[in-house]
This record gives C-alpha cells, sequence and structure tokens, in this order.
C-alpha cells in the first residue's frame, strides 16, 4: 500500500516511547527504598460536603465514597492517631488537586502547578513531611478533581491510600501489590519487540506478509507499554506525571490504528474500502487528540471515553467484514490468527463490562488478553517464518534443478550428431541452392543463440519467443527428411508465456521418436487455444507412438520428463500424454491464466 510513508514514524515512534519508559525506569530514583521504616494507614472522623453545599454530612466506615458526586470534595475532622513532628504523610492523587488544612492554616497543597499542556497534575503518589499534627486539631481536606468523572473513583483512591511514617513502605506495598501488571507489560513489551525484530527479518528475505507483522509488533508494543503504565505504581519508577499520562493516551490512541492497519490485510476488496475508511478516520483522530494535547487546548484523559465509544463502533462495523472475509483467497491465514483475534475481543469485552459492572480487577483482563493474544501471534509468527524459510530453500533448491535441466536439455538439443546433420545438410545446399543455404545458416545460428540464451533465462518468456525458437529448429529438421515431415502451426493465441525451451523440447521429441521412424514420415502440429481461466497448448504427431505405462526415463525422454517438471514448478501447469502404438501421441498442457494486478 501507499501508506508506509505514515505508518512507519508512528511505529519508530512507538520504539522511541518504549526506550524512553525504559530509561527512565532505570534512572529513576522511587524505585531505590530502604527497609527500615514503616507507613500506617490513617482514618478520619468529622464530616464531609461537596461543591459548597451548605449541609454536610457526617463521616463513617462504610461511606461510599464512589457515591459521592461533585467535582469538590472537604472533609473537615480529626485524625485518629497523632502525627509525630518529622512524619510523613503519603497520599496517592488521581487527577486531583489537594490542599490540607490544619487549625485552619495551610501546611501542604499539590496539584495547583502543573504543565501548560494538561489541565491535571497527573496520577500520582506524593508525600510530604509534617511538623506534628495532634488528634485534637482540626483537618481540613480540600479535594479538586480535574475532570468531571473518572472510571475510578479519584476521591476512594486517595483515602483508601492515606497514611502516615514514611513513604517508602507504602510504596514498596504498592510495588508489590501491583507487581504482576509489571511483569505482564513487560513480557508483552518483549513479544512485540521479538515480533518487530522477525518481521524485519521476514522483510530482509522478501518473504509474504513482512509489512504486516511490522504493524503488528507495533500494536503489541503499544499494548505492552499501555500495560505497563500503571498508575497504581508507574509514579513510583518513573517520577514524571506528565510524561507517564501522554504515553499511556499516545498508547491507546495509535494502538488501534496499528491493529487496524495489519487487520486490513485479511479483507475482502469489498470491505477494505470501509477499513481504509476507518483507518484514516481513527488515525486523523489520534494525531488530532494528540497535537491538541501538545498545545493544551483539550486533555485526552477527559476524551477518554469518546475514544472508547469510537473504537467500540469501529469494532462493531468491522466484525462483519472479517466474518464475510473468512470466505476470500487468504481465509486460510486468517483462520491462523482467529484464536489470538478472539483472544482479544473477549478480554476487551470483560474490560468494558468492568466499567459497568466495577468488578476492580485492575485491568487484569486486558492484561491478560494482551499477553494470551501477544503469545499466540509470536508462535503464529514464529511458525509462519519457519514455514516461509523452508519454502525459500525448496525454492532455492528447485531453481538449481531448474537450471540444470535447462542444461540438460540443451545439451540434449546439440548433440554433434544433430549439429554434423545440419551442417551436411547445409553443405549439400552450398552446391545446389545457395539461398537456401544461406536462410539455413541464419536458422542454426538462431537456434544455437537461442540455447544459449536459455541458460541466462530464469523465468518463463512469452510464447511468442519460444515459437519463433521451434521455427528455426523445424527448418533445420526439414533439411533432414524433406517431404516426410510435415508441421502445422495451429496458433490460436500468443498471449502467455512457457518456461524456454520446454515447448521446443517437446516438438523435438515428437520429430525424433514420433515421426522420424516411420518410413513414410508423418505431420505435427502444435496448437494453442484459449480457454476458461487457461490456455490449452497440444502437441500432436501421428508417428510410431508408445506405451506410457511402459515408457521408462532414458536418455530419449529425458525432454519430456523437465518440461513437465518445470511446467509444473514454474507455471503450475498440468501436462498431460496420451500416446498409443501405431497411432500417434498427444501431449496436452494446462497453463493457468496469471492472477490478475491489482
Amino acid at each position: 500500500m501507499r501508506d508506509k510513508r505514515i505508518f512507519k514514524p508512528l511505529i519508530w515512534l512507538t520504539l522511541a516511547l518504549a526506550g524512553a519508559l525504559l530509561l527512565c525506569s532505570v534512572l529513576a530514583p522511587g524505585a531505590r527504598m530502604p527497609n527500615s521504616t514503616t507507613g500506617e494507614r490513617l482514618g478520619l472522623t468529622g464530616e464531609y460536603w461537596t461543591d459548597g453545599a451548605a449541609q454536610s454530612a457526617p463521616l463513617s466506615h462504610s461511606l461510599d465514597w464512589d457515591a459521592i458526586p461533585g467535582r469538590e470534595l472537604v472533609v473537615q475532622g480529626h485524625f485518629d492517631r497523632d502525627i509525630l513532628p518529622n512524619t510523613q504523610l503519603v497520599f496517592r492523587l488521581t487527577n486531583l488537586q489537594l490542599e490540607l488544612k490544619v487549625n485552619g492554616l495551610p501546611v501542604f497543597s499539590y496539584g495547583d502547578t502543573k504543565p501548560a499542556f494538561m489541565h491535571s497534575a497527573g496520577n500520582v503518589w506524593t508525600a510530604f513531611t509534617s511538623e506534628g499534627i495532634r488528634m485534637t486539631d482540626t483537618v481540613e481536606l480540600r479535594l479538586t478533581r480535574a475532570f468531571g468523572s473518572e472510571s475510578l473513583s479519584s476521591y476512594r483512591d486517595f483515602f483508601k491510600n492515606l497514611y502516615a511514617g514514611s513513604e517508602f513502605p507504602v510504596y514498596r506495598e504498592a510495588l508489590h501489590t501491583a507487581g504482576w501488571q509489571l511483569a505482564i507489560g513487560i513480557l508483552i513489551l518483549a513479544a512485540g519487540v521479538t515480533m518487530l525484530g522477525l518481521s524485519q527479518y521476514a522483510r530482509a528475505l522478501g518473504l509474504a506478509r513482512g509489512d504486516d507483522a511490522v504493524n503488528l509488533s507495533a500494536f503489541v508494543i503499544g499494548c505492552g507499554l499501555w500495560t505497563i503504565v500503571d498508575y497504581r505504581y508507574i509514579s513510583l519508577l518513573i517520577p514524571y506525571p506528565a510524561f507517564n499520562q501522554t504515553l499511556e493516551m499516545a498508547c491507546m490512541l495509535l494502538m488501534p490504528v496499528f491493529l487496524l492497519r495489519y487487520l486490513l490485510s485479511w479483507l475482502t476488496d469489498a470491505c477494505r474500502r470501509l477499513g481504509m475508511l476507518l483507518l484514516y478516520l481513527n488515525l486523523a483522530a489520534a494525531l488530532t487528540g494528540l497535537v491538541l494535547q501538545g498545545v493544551g487546548v483539550v486533555d485526552l484523559t477527559a476524551m477518554t471515553p469518546w475514544y472508547a465509544l469510537a473504537d467500540i463502533g469501529m469494532a462493531l462495523l468491522l466484525t462483519p467484514c472479517l466474518i464475510r472475509s473468512l470466505r476470500g483467497e487468504q481465509a486460510r491465514a486468517m483462520r491462523a490468527s482467529l484464536p489470538a483475534l478472539l483472544v482479544l475481543f473477549v478480554g476487551v469485552l470483560l474490560n468494558v463490562l468492568n466499567f459497568f459492572l466495577e468488578w476492580r480487577t485492575g485491568g487484569l483482563f486486558f492484561s491478560l488478553a494482551f499477553l494470551l493474544f501477544a503469545v499466540l501471534e509470536l508462535l503464529r509468527l514464529i511458525r509462519g517464518l519457519a514455514e516461509s524459510v523452508r519454502r525459500n530453500h525448496a525454492y532455492a533448491r528447485m531453481e538449481n534443478e531448474l537450471t540444470q535441466s535447462r542444461i540438460a536439455v540443451m545439451l540434449s538439443q546439440i548433440k554433434p550428431h544433430f549439429l554434423y546433420n545440419a551442417l551436411n545438410a547445409i553443405s549439400a545446399l552450398c552446391l545446389t541452392d545457395p539461398v537456401m543455404a544461406d536462410q539455413a545458416i541464419t536458422s542454426l545460428s538462431n537456434y544455437l543463440r537461442g540455447n544459449i540464451r536459455s541458460l541466462e533465462q530464469n523465468t518463463p518468456v512469452p510464447f511468442a519467443q519460444e515459437l519463433e525458437h521451434i521455427q528455426y529448429y523445424v527448418r533445420l529438421e526439414q533439411l533432414r527428411y524433406g517431404d516426410k515431415l510435415r508441421v502445422v502451426y495451429a496458433i490460436g493465441t500468443t498471449d502467455f508465456q512457457v518456461p524456454t525451451l520446454s515447448l521446443q523440447t517437446l516438438v523435438e521429441n515428437a520429430i525424433r521418436h514420433g515421426v522420424s521412424p516411420k518410413p513414410e514420415g508423418g505431420l505435427v502440429v502444435i496448437q494453442t487455444e484459449k480457454g476458461e481461466g487457461r490456455t490449452v497448448v497440444r502437441i500432436i504427431d501421428n508417428g510410431v507412438g508408445f506405451n506410457p505405462d511402459m515408457h521408462s526415463a532414458n536418455a530419449d525422454s529425458i525432454g519430456l520428463a523437465n518440461a513437465k517438471k518445470r511446467m509444473e514448478a514454474m507455471m503450475g501447469a498440468e501436462l498431460r500424454v496420451e500416446s498409443k502404438v501405431g497411432t500417434g501421441t498427444t501431449i496436452t498442457i494446462l497453463i493457468p491464466d496469471p492472477p490478475r494486478k491489482g
């Protein structure tokens, strides 16, 4: 396709993001945590109100923070324990702006400063060192959401992850709890990078579907990055909230683009236009969103539900096309990918249900679906690559065999006795008919030139070229046999190709082993005609014939065996031999039409 220039930069961008993620995780100081510290969860007693409401409600242990509406939440009350001086207060802020007051005096705030291109300070863990807070002190917490709603409650995340003591044990516990997500993400990323390497190897070898594998590997790499960016721990490894959030949104936007670009190769022509339209609409939406995010016009986090709905709509439109394509020419290759695509579909479906049913699996469905998809597709790619390499080796062996066959055919056609007979005939003509002798010399020269040229020809040649070579050969043989040899050309079509010297070999067999043994000579007919989806070529003679069941692969039949092998290997043709002793021989070749381009 002509869109490679568009997708190559996107693939390199995905790799660059993967490299930046790994570099940041290595250099980030957050992962180095001492073991000799403690941290305890803090509780609050008091009351709360939302969006400046005049009436407050009491805090309780059974309070459902997810059910609390409003953009701003104010909690006023007392901590359930004394906080000694130089003790840290630890928070997890999910796109929240925090202001903490003790006895009416501000002591800590977060989120009031943020990057110009973002509407929130991000999804992070943070802490500050307190000068000491007693249980009798009045504490006021003011939490302001950056966005109107969150898929996981930002209020619940805050109060569930409110600690006092030291940040290090809290962070270590967070890493331990969500470590499986990091491990799965790294495995997916490794699978994607491996697939990219294999796809480049396939492209270097010129194997089929190498470009498709590149887009598939880019999708898997995006899945790995998106899985790794889990806000339960990512800010502890990479303390750059803006980078983490931008990376997550870039992966979320580009993953469907790469997947759709990969799936386009499965679609039939009727559905491919719809697929291309969806692809470029998705790509335009992704790039537009990233640009608007970069200039600070929108925050993609707030646009997540809309992009999710667009992806669901795209999947609904594309599913019937994929089902329809199962009956197409590439159905066999597509069926090999169906298990992986089914796993991916089920994972996405369960994650959508999770949004509404609130199973709170922490991205488990997505993570496992991405991992299984990556493993299945990697195994399929390895098997396909191994099979392609095996076929290439087999094809190279066949090419070598065919080259040897061409040499054998050529040598069989310029044996010394053939040249001796042709030169004797020309010598006799020099005395009786110099003009015909000159024509005979020209025919012999062209015939030998054609034989030599066949050694350099590795691909089929136009039938017209092969027919011209046959005519040179027939003229030389007619010098020898005279009126005993009659040749008729019943050419109905010339718009096809054949392996070089293949038909000439069959004509030679008809003359030498069919017509010439008969005392009265005989007739050879060379016929071509257009059939339905194929070209039919016949070499007919009324010579002595033979018993096909008793015909062995001796020196006389080497031409027939080589022609049959080359026709089948190079043209996918079928060669049939019908012969009867005393009646003659008919060789029929069925050559399928080449597939139409485009």
